[in-house]
């Protein structure tokens, strides 16, 4: 009878001693926010008056903002890379599509975030996305798979549009990836959460190292910028400047 009763108290210090080591355990997920800014403020809103201005000194306003990215991946110092998410397609005037849970990090260090802005050409593919809500919103024409962004208002005057579409212009890929060479996460299991933010700054398309006018897209009404080899490689490069930023923090 003596051993039973041991061994019963020996069972139930063991679930007690691993119950409290597995409420010690925190897990470390990982918050993707995504952010845009005109000039370095917050954009607030779509449409309205003519409030912004590039460095062409036209006015502007921002009545669309569609865009995809796509392989979101985490690198460990290390050298390997974890993908995080395939496909996000943002649109300003959805909020539930400016966050995003990108699951649980593994204990290690992190030294780089990266994602493609738009879909290469392993992606970008004629119907691939068909079922996704967003399919017939950014269908590139000639069945060339998708835009990879609609950035979309008037400037100068209410009777001027213009329409910033990228993507893959003359069947060629136009995509581009992006990196935070700066990120440092060690993770282990005491680290909670982890909040990011990936913050576009539209100005830029426009500025640094290629000014572009809207003036420059031809007249209202026209294919705008969809078949311009030239304004496209030009936002490509601008794009791959400094049009994104990415901060990261403990929640």
């Amino acid at each position: 009878m003596k051993k039973i009763n041991i061994l019963y108290l020996s069972s139930i210090l063991f679930f007690v001693s691993c119950t409290n080591n597995e409420e010690r355990i925190l897990s470390s997920n990982m918050y993707l926010d995504f952010d845009h800014t005109v000039a370095g403020e917050a954009m607030c809103c779509l449409g309205g008056d003519l409030h912004f201005i590039n460095s062409s000194g036209e006015t502007y306003n921002i009545e669309t903002l569609k865009y995809i990215i796509s392989n979101i991946k985490i690198h460990s110092s290390e050298g390997t890379e974890k993908l995080l998410k395939e496909v996000h397609f943002i649109d300003v005037n959805d909020p539930s599509s400016l966050s995003l849970d990108l699951g649980e990090l593994e204990n290690g260090n992190y030294n780089k975030l990266s994602f493609t802005m738009g879909l290469d050409s392993n992606l970008n593919i004629a119907n691939r996305y068909v079922n996704e809500p967003w399919h017939l919103a950014m269908v590139w024409p000639m069945n060339l798979g998708y835009h990879y962004m609609k950035l979309e208002g008037v400037f100068d005057t209410v009777n001027n549009g213009y329409r910033t579409h990228t993507g893959p212009t003359m069947g060629m890929d136009m995509s581009f990836s992006n990196e935070s060479v700066d990120l440092s996460l060690n993770i282990d299991d005491n680290t909670g959460d982890i909040n990011s933010r990936i913050v576009m700054e539209i100005n830029n398309w426009y500025q640094s190292p290629n000014d572009i006018s809207f003036a420059s897209y031809g007249p209202p009404g026209n294919n705008g910028i969809m078949g311009n080899m030239v304004i496209q490689h030009k936002l490509q490069e601008n794009g791959q400047s400094d049009v994104f930023s990415f901060t990261v923090n403990m929640r």
